[in-house]
């Protein structure tokens, strides 16, 4: 039996400065309605080195004809196991290895980290198969090409939703409580449209 799947990043990478609400990029919503299992996913990540000092909280919200929205999963986290670098030259699409200025704990084998890119939507995250030194090896190539002294950051937060399948349309706000810090974030849905 094989599946019909397509990925919809609906919410780009988008920063989300200190004591502010998102609602998404754009207030952006994903129609789901033409699919029949639908795994939303979605990434959190510090934007410095230093612990938060207050929660950001994610609101995952469902609709069932994109006016009147209710609340699906929340979660509310404390930021405070963070580290950065920044990439120590060029970093090409493709490439597994990547050397960083310093290492630190970041690049201890299955960590995750983010890549900000200068353009945030190609921002990215990675996860750590081994160092030798500052030069870490990745567990799958870059999806986009990074530029030197581009920030990293460690302590990225995942999760995976199934969004009930009576729901039409699906968003996914951000509040950073914190007052001195921004966060970055993004949403993206796998979509199953037929089984065949």
């Amino acid at each position: 039996m094989g599946k019909a799947n397509s990925v919809v990043v609906f919410n780009p990478w988008e920063v989300v400065a200190a004591a502010t609400m998102s609602a998404g990029a754009a207030g952006v919503r994903e129609n789901i309605e033409s699919s029949f299992i639908n795994l939303l996913q979605i990434e959190l990540v510090p934007l410095t080195g230093n612990a938060l000092t207050a929660n950001v909280e994610i609101f995952v919200e469902y609709s069932g004809d994109d006016t009147n929205w209710t609340a699906g999963p929340e979660m509310s986290i404390l930021l405070n196991d963070n580290a950065a670098t920044d990439l120590d030259g060029n970093a090409a699409a493709a490439a597994t290895t990547i050397a960083l200025t310093s290492s630190s704990n970041i690049g201890e084998e299955g960590n995750l980290w983010f890549i900000q890119d200068g353009t945030i939507a190609d921002s990215e995250v990675v996860r750590s198969l081994s160092s030798n030194n500052n030069d870490v090896t990745i567990v799958d190539g870059l999806i986009n090409t990074h530029l030197s002294e581009s920030a990293v950051y460690q302590n990225v937060k995942q999760w995976s939703i199934v969004v009930p399948a009576s729901v039409k349309h699906v968003r996914v706000l951000c509040n950073n409580l914190d007052t001195t810090y921004s966060v970055a974030f993004t949403a993206r849905i796998l979509k199953t449209t037929s089984l065949t």
